[in-house]
C-alpha cells in the first residue's frame, strides 16, 4: 500500500494542504501518516529537577490536547470531502522535525510527502529558510508544497519545469507516472533565457523519444528569465502544479536571480513538487 507522510502543524495553512493530501491519496491509492512534532523548553541546568518534570508534562498534556483536537477536526474533513475509505494515522512525538522525518521515513517507507507552507509566500522563501526548505534538502522524496493561498481543486495539469541539463532517465519517468495516477496531463517546459537553437534540438530529441507516450507535451518558452516564463505558461495552460528538480544549483540560482518584487501565480497559488536526487 502507498503511504503519504504529512508533517503538520495544525494550522489553518495544514489542514488546508492536508485537503490535498486527501485527494491525492485518493487518486493514487495510499494511506496518510500524518507527524505532528513538538520540543520541550529549555529550563536550564538551574531549574529544579521536579519543576521541570512538571512543566514538561504540562508541555505533553498541551501538546496532546491539541493533537486530539486537531485529529478529530481532520477526521471531520475526510467525512466533509467523501473520503472517509482512506485510512489516516496520526503520530505525535518529541523532537527536531527533521531527525523525526528522516526515522519515519525509515519506517514507513512513503511514496511522498505533502505539507503546507505557512510562511513561505514566494518561491525564494519556500526553498530557502523555511521548514519545508529543510525537509526538501534533508529528504530524498518527493515533497509537494501546498502554498497557504492555494485552494484544492482537481490536478488536470501538471508542469515539468526543467533545465536542459535536467531532462534525465530518472526525474521524467516518476513526474509522468505520478501524473498519470493524478489523471493529468505533464507538460516538459524549458524557459529559454539564452534564446539558443539548441533548447529546440534538445526538446525535439526528447519528444521524439516520448512520441508513443500519451499525456505529455514538450515545450520551449522563450523569456529573459525563468520565472516569468514558468508564470506565463502556468497562465496560458491552466497550470494546477509545478515541478522541478531542485538539487540542481543553477537552476535555482536562475530563478532567484530576478526581481522578486511582483509574486509570480504559482508562487502563492499552486502546489509546487520538489524532487531531490
Amino acid at each position: 500500500m502507498k503511504k503519504i507522510l504529512f508533517p503538520t502543524d495544525f494550522s489553518t495553512n495544514a489542514m488546508n494542504a492536508f485537503n490535498y493530501a486527501l485527494h491525492i491519496a485518493d487518486k493514487i491509492g495510499a494511506e496518510i501518516t500524518t507527524l505532528h512534532t513538538y520540543e520541550n523548553p529549555d529550563l536550564g541546568r538551574k531549574s529544579p529537577s521536579a519543576t521541570v518534570k512538571q512543566i514538561q508534562e504540562y508541555e505533553l498534556q498541551d501538546q496532546f490536547d491539541t493533537y486530539r483536537k486537531a485529529a478529530e477536526q481532520m477526521r471531520s474533513q475526510t467525512e466533509q470531502e467523501i473520503l472517509s475509505q482512506i485510512k489516516v494515522d496520526h503520530v505525535l512525538k518529541e523532537g527536531d522535525l527533521i531527525d523525526i522525518l528522516k526515522e519515519m521515513v525509515a519506517l514507513e517507507k512513503p511514496e511522498m510527502i505533502i505539507m503546507g507552507t505557512r510562511g513561505a509566500n514566494t518561491l525564494k522563501q519556500l526553498f530557502i529558510g523555511s521548514n519545508t526548505a529543510k525537509v526538501i534538502e534533508a529528504l530524498k522524496l518527493p515533497v509537494l508544497a501546498i502554498p497557504q493561498n492555494a485552494s484544492y481543486k482537481p490536478i488536470q495539469n501538471i508542469v515539468y519545469a526543467t533545465d536542459i541539463e535536467e531532462l534525465n532517465e530518472v526525474i521524467i519517468p516518476k513526474a509522468y507516472e505520478f501524473s498519470q495516477m493524478l489523471g493529468a496531463k505533464m507538460h516538459i517546459v524549458h524557459v529559454n533565457t539564452r534564446h539558443t537553437q539548441l533548447a529546440y534540438q534538445v526538446i525535439a530529441q526528447w519528444e521524439k523519444k516520448m512520441s508513443t507516450i500519451p499525456n505529455i507535451y514538450f515545450e520551449v518558452v522563450e523569456s529573459n528569465d525563468v520565472l516569468t516564463g514558468i508564470n506565463r505558461y502556468a497562465k496560458d495552460h491552466a497550470i494546477d502544479m509545478v515541478a522541478m528538480l531542485t538539487h540542481h544549483r543553477n537552476f535555482l540560482d536562475k530563478l532567484f536571480s530576478i526581481s522578486y518584487t511582483q509574486k509570480a501565480v504559482f508562487q502563492t497559488e499552486i502546489p509546487l513538487l520538489a524532487y531531490e536526487l
